[in-house]
């Protein structure tokens, strides 16, 4: 049961739902503070994205992924995932 306060005289509020509201607010002001990041550098961001450096740990991570999703779905998806990878793959990195 949550735990109720009394706010107003007569009144009684539930703690949990105006903790709910709080984070709600904080994670709006965190959204648009990443979003704010995102538009002020994202120059930066591109050339980061386009680097070799994303080349070699995308190339890790969407292997890693692929692998992982093959063991789990039916074999007549595979060519599916891969062709996902090569989607991705072709975003980030320097390799067309």
């Amino acid at each position: 049961m949550p735990t109720m306060t009394l706010g107003t005289p007569g009144r009684v509020r539930h703690r949990c739902r105006d903790e709910r509201r709080g984070y709600v607010g904080a994670l709006d002001d965190l959204t648009k503070k990443a979003q704010d990041f995102v538009e002020e550098n994202k120059d930066q961001i591109q050339e980061a994205l386009n680097s070799e450096q994303a080349e070699d740990i995308s190339d890790k991570v969407l292997g890693s992924v692929a692998a992982a999703a093959k063991k789990i779905v039916p074999e007549e998806h595979h060519d599916k995932i891969d062709e996902v990878h090569a989607s991705i793959d072709k975003s980030i990195g320097t390799e067309p």
